[in-house]
């Protein structure tokens, strides 16, 4: 009878031994984590920027003052039309929006004060911020889709 308590406390002191060995081994495993690339701004990121800076009366509103054949409106519903692919009026051999080249985008020469620009740097009367502009950069480096 002895012999029968002693073989079951070995065995079931081998078994917790065992048990603790296994968990301990596998406390060094970490959970897999997955990074997903971040995602390029859709154009209705740069929408709300437009929104709160450029899209009102006397700028790049509905009743801008820009000539009538060439209107550069960039409140809702319009701006997409009017600066993708479409020759910038003060400098037409540049797109306003060239889709993946923001370097040889008016648009973004307008915003950052780059090479060549005509009539200042816009907005006139105020910039917007190193995060606004990338965020414009980035949409038009992946390829200025209108979603």
């Amino acid at each position: 009878m002895k012999t029968k308590f002693v073989m079951k406390y070995f065995i079931v002191s081998l078994l917790l031994i065992g048990s603790v060995f296994i968990f301990a081994a596998c406390e060094h495993l970490q959970p897999t984590v997955v990074n997903n690339p971040p995602q390029a701004p859709a154009f209705t990121d740069v929408q709300k920027i437009f929104t709160a800076n450029c899209a009102f009366s006397g700028c790049h509103g509905a009743q801008n003052t820009q000539p009538a054949a060439k209107p550069q409106n960039l409140s809702a519903g319009s701006a997409y039309a009017a600066i993708v692919n479409v020759a910038a009026a003060q400098r037409p051999a540049l797109s306003r929006v060239k889709s993946n080249d923001a370097a040889n985008s008016y648009l973004v020469r307008k915003l950052e004060g780059g090479p060549d620009i005509a009539s200042g740097r816009m907005p006139l009367g105020g910039s917007l911020t190193a995060a606004q502009i990338q965020t414009i950069k980035d949409w038009i480096a992946d390829g200025a889709k209108n979603n």
